[in-house]
């Protein structure tokens, strides 16, 4: 893993010593030279098993935030053009920012939720538009003014 992913880092290594302390797991190898090499392998079977299940999840997260930041670049790019050719919707109608909100809701986001800032302006936190972070769910939609 790449040394700024702690998380999966530290989720591997918390694995490795739950196996390790898994007397049920040693119990199924007999205490020999032999029993204690197939004991071992399969620690680092269970552990490759792990580490492949992790770099999936870790490719899923990166392919859906930048699905979601690609959506979230369209629509400012598209709300930002038909602003600029239609003067009714630049003086009526901004930016909100909306979240998905359940019980994976972050601090971060659920601050910005109803937030609004003008078609070519940024959001009170200083970005343009969504994603905050990994696996971020927030977008951005086009409403009237208040």
């Amino acid at each position: 893993f790449p040394s700024h992913d702690k998380k999966r880092i530290q989720s591997y290594l918390k694995y490795e010593r739950q196996l390790v302390k898994d007397e049920n797991l040693r119990a199924r190898f007999p205490r020999t030279i032999e029993g204690n090499k197939k004991y071992i392998q399969e620690i680092s079977r269970l552990m490759n098993i792990k580490h492949q299940k992790l770099l999936l999840d870790r490719g899923r997260t990166i392919g859906r935030t930048e699905c979601i930041d690609l959506a979230n670049e369209g629509s400012r790019q598209m709300y930002e053009a038909a602003a600029k050719q239609n003067k009714e919707l630049r003086d009526n109608y901004e930016l909100e920012w909306v979240v998905t909100p359940d019980d994976r809701l972050c601090d971060n986001c659920r601050i910005m939720n109803r937030e609004r800032c003008p078609f070519n302006g940024t959001f009170k936190n200083g970005s343009r538009r969504p994603t905050l972070h990994p696996r971020c769910r927030c977008c951005i939609v086009c409403v009237p003014k208040r």
